[in-house]
């Protein structure tokens, strides 16, 4: 119940970071199916952290969720785009992002902490 499990993700990374006073926007296509075949622990999980690291790197503006959908030969995908006002990424911090174990920012001067996805 895909309506159900994004309601519970942000609305508990909501709560969590109430001290924050950025504007959040949730935009979900009505025409999304309302049941689909998915990992709902790991779609969770990875929302979960997604959202944190925005609401972690933006201290002033808002954040934007829009949940669509593709038809593929096989069924849907669900296509989640997470948007926010924050720091951004480099170039080379973005080519690295899919790399195993990378942070932009691993050394003691850090200013936020987290492990990742």
């Amino acid at each position: 119940m895909v309506t159900s499990l994004l309601n519970d993700v942000i609305t508990t990374v909501a709560m969590q970071n109430s001290r924050h006073q950025l504007e959040l926007v949730f935009d979900m296509n009505p025409k999304i199916p309302s049941v689909l075949i998915g990992d709902v622990e790991k779609i969770s999980h990875v929302l979960k952290i997604l959202l944190e690291n925005s609401l972690k790197f933006t201290e002033e503006g808002g954040i934007g969720i829009c949940v669509e959908f593709r038809r593929e030969s096989y069924g849907i995908n669900l296509v989640i785009d997470i948007y926010d006002t924050g720091i951004g990424m480099t170039h080379s911090q973005i080519t690295q992002m899919c790399n195993e174990f990378y942070q932009a920012e691993s050394g003691s001067s850090r200013f936020a902490g987290g492990l990742g996805i």
